[in-house]
C-alpha cells in the first residue's frame, strides 16, 4: 500500500474551525488538548488575533456563515461554513483555490445524481440516494432536518445558489488560511517526530484495522492508497473517506490522537454516554438485533422491521457517531453492522463500576 503524509495540513478545515471560535467569541482551548504535540491555548490566542486582525466581528457576511446554531436532536452547534465544507472536502488538498472548487464539484455531482439530505451533524450534512423511480427534490430532505427554522432557510438559501455562497465564502476565508498556513509551519516542524510514529505505524499494522477503529469503516475492496495529514484545531478527531472505486482512503488525523492505541490522549468519553442513551431505546436495540444476522443497507433495515426510511437512517448514522456500529463498504450501497468492540467496551465500563467481590462472596 502506498502511504502518503503530507506535510501541509487541511488548511480548509483548519481555517474552518478557527473562525468559527473567532466570531462566535469562544475560548481558543476549544481548538487544542493537553497533548505534547497540541498548540497551546496562549499560542492558538496569538495565531488566531494574527490571522484574523483583518476581520470584523460586525461583518454581515462572516457572521452568516460562521454564526453558530444548535442541533436540536444532538448536543452541539453547527454553521453554514462546516455544513458547506466538511460534507464535500477534498482532505488531501492544500491549495485554497483548489479546495473551494472542489466543494462545487462534489456538491453538483451530488445534486445530478438525485442525492438528498438526510440528517445534519456538527460537522456535516449526511446525504442519500434513493432509486430513480423515487427521486426526491434536495429541499425536500432540508427541510425534514431538525434544525431551527432560520438555520434551514439559511441552509435552502445557500444550496439554491451553491457556487455563489462558496464564492462568498472563498473570498473571506482564502486570506485566513494563507496566514494559517505560514503560522502553523513551525508547528508541523515540531510534530514530525509524531508524522513518522504515525508514518510507521500504518505501514506496520492493518490499515483496514484503523479505518474500522477511527473511522468506523470496513471496506472488502483492498486500498491501495492512503492520503493523511495532521490536523491541529481538531485534535481528537479522524475525520476521513474511503473512496472505494479508487482503491483508496483520505483521512486527517488529530495532533492529539496516539499512535500507539489510535486514541485521543484526552480520551474524551462523551461517545460513552450517547452510546448509553442511544441503547436506552427499545427500537434502536431492535435495528442493532436485527444487523447481527448479517448487515443491511438503511433500506433493507427499514424493510425488514417495518419502519420509516428516515427513521432508520437518522438512528443508524447517530449509532454510528457513537461507535456502535460500522459501514461496510463494497457494495452499491453501504452495509452496516454491530460493532462488537464498543458493545464490549460498554459492558467493560459498566462492570468496572462494580466493587471488587471478597473471596467470602466469589466462595458463597
Amino acid at each position: 500500500m502506498e502511504l502518503q503524509f503530507n506535510r501541509e495540513p487541511c488548511l480548509i478545515l483548519e481555517a474552518t474551525e478557527l473562525l468559527y471560535v473567532f466570531v462566535n467569541q469562544l475560548s481558543p482551548r476549544v481548538l487544542t488538548a493537553d497533548g505534547p504535540y497540541c498548540i497551546p491555548p496562549a499560542e492558538v490566542s496569538a495565531i488566531m488575533e494574527e490571522v484574523c486582525s483583518g476581520l470584523s466581528l460586525e461583518d454581515p457576511t462572516l457572521r452568516y456563515y460562521f454564526q453558530k446554531y444548535p442541533l436540536l436532536e444532538q448536543t452541539g452547534f453547527t454553521c453554514l461554513a462546516r455544513l458547506m465544507i466538511f460534507s464535500f472536502v477534498n482532505l488531501s488538498e492544500s491549495d485554497p483555490d483548489r479546495s473551494f472548487q472542489v466543494l462545487c464539484d462534489t456538491w453538483e455531482r451530488l445534486r445530478r445524481d438525485g442525492y438528498y439530505f438526510i440528517r445534519c451533524s456538527e460537522y456535516g450534512l449526511s446525504l442519500y440516494t434513493l432509486s430513480d423511480s423515487e427521486l426526491m427534490p434536495f429541499a425536500h430532505g432540508l427541510w425534514q432536518l431538525s434544525l431551527p427554522l432560520p438555520f434551514k432557510e439559511r441552509l435552502m438559501e445557500v444550496f439554491s445558489d451553491f457556487p455563489r455562497h462558496v464564492e462568498r465564502l472563498a473570498a473571506l476565508m482564502k486570506p485566513v488560511m494563507e496566514q494559517l498556513r505560514s503560522a502553523l509551519a513551525p508547528w508541523i516542524d515540531r510534530a514530525e517526530p509524531l508524522i513518522r510514529q504515525w508514518e510507521q505505524t500504518l505501514r506496520d499494522q492493518e490499515l483496514s484495522r484503523f479505518l474500522q477503529t477511527q473511522m468506523l469503516v470496513q471496506t472488502e475492496v483492498p486500498l491501495q492508497r492512503a492520503v493523511t495529514s495532521l490536523l491541529f484545531f481538531l485534535p481528537n478527531q479522524t475525520p476521513g473517506v474511503v473512496d472505494a472505486e479508487k482503491s483508496m482512503t483520505r483521512f486527517c488525523i488529530g495532533v492529539n490522537m496516539s499512535p500507539q492505541d489510535g486514541i485521543a490522549r484526552s480520551k474524551p468519553e462523551s461517545w460513552k454516554y450517547a452510546a448509553m442513551r442511544l441503547l436506552g431505546s427499545p427500537a434502536r436495540m431492535e435495528m442493532l438485533n436485527a444487523i447481527r444476522e448479517k448487515p443491511m443497507t438503511f433500506r433493507e433495515l427499514a424493510q425488514e422491521l417495518g419502519l420509516h426510511l428516515g427513521t432508520v437512517t437518522r438512528d443508524m448514522r447517530n449509532m454510528r457517531d457513537s461507535r456502535l456500529v460500522i459501514m461496510n463498504l463494497g457494495g452499491s450501497r453501504p452495509h452496516y453492522s454491530v460493532n462488537y468492540d464498543t458493545i464490549r467496551t460498554l459492558g467493560q465500563w459498566l462492570l468496572d463500576m462494580c466493587p471488587t467481590p471478597s473471596p467470602a462472596e466469589e466462595d458463597g
